[in-house]
């Protein structure tokens, strides 16, 4: 290892081969200068390790803010996609409900024309008979009929509306019906009384006229 004597002595060497005075101060002199452009020069292991901890910390929560801003508009996507499922649930059972009471009526009519025919088989209706069928069946074509008045309309919906509330009524009538009845009375008081079954309100007060019968 060499001696502070041989190093100072190639410093002054050194110094005054490139024309500067080769005084012990000059010396030290150059030597602080010397290591304070060392010190701006390459950092250390530890400083660039702690840069490199700023950037990839900034890039992680600039890519977490990405993420959250494409799952904030995934929710709005999603909660707009239920909307539109529930507005065509509730389309498909308004839909449901109506072609319920329609199949209701075309069976019930169905019904009655087979008794009728029944009846025209065995009793040999006569002529007279037959022609009143024919005008009944014209009548229930027509679009057009008889209205009850306010008075009687009120009357009426206050009767349905006992009804619909108050099921051991229907539940009483139910026990005194034959049971070759009961299915068409128990048809017409669904379609009825209880119209729109796929309605919460109506829907539970059919199940509760089930329960009580």
């Amino acid at each position: 290892m060499a001696s502070p004597s041989n190093t100072n002595t190639r410093k002054s060497v050194l110094l005054a081969s490139y024309g500067y005075p080769s005084q012990p101060g000059m010396v030290r002199a150059v030597a602080a200068a010397a290591a304070a452009s060392s010190s701006d020069g390459p950092q250390s292991p530890g400083v660039l390790s702690g840069r490199k901890g700023s950037i990839s910390t900034t890039r992680s929560s600039h890519r977490y803010s990405q993420l959250y801003s494409m799952a904030a508009e995934q929710d709005v996507e999603v909660e707009d996609d239920l909307a539109r499922a529930q507005k065509r649930l509730r389309e498909l059972k308004t839909k449901i409900s109506s072609q319920s009471k329609k199949n209701f009526v075309l069976e019930r009519d169905v019904r009655y024309l087979d008794s009728r025919i029944a009846l025209l088989i065995q009793n040999r209706m006569a002529i007279a008979e037959q022609r009143e069928v024919a005008e009944h069946l014209e009548e229930a074509d027509q679009s057009d009929g008889l209205f009850p008045d306010d008075r009687k309309l009120q009357s009426y919906g206050n009767l349905f509306f006992l009804l619909q509330t108050e099921p051991r009524h229907i539940a009483t009538l139910c026990r005194l019906v034959s049971l070759t009845e009961i299915d068409t009375l128990l048809q017409t008081v669904m379609f009825t009384l209880y119209g729109n079954q796929y309605e919460s309100r109506e829907e539970h007060l059919l199940l509760t006229m089930f329960q009580v019968t």
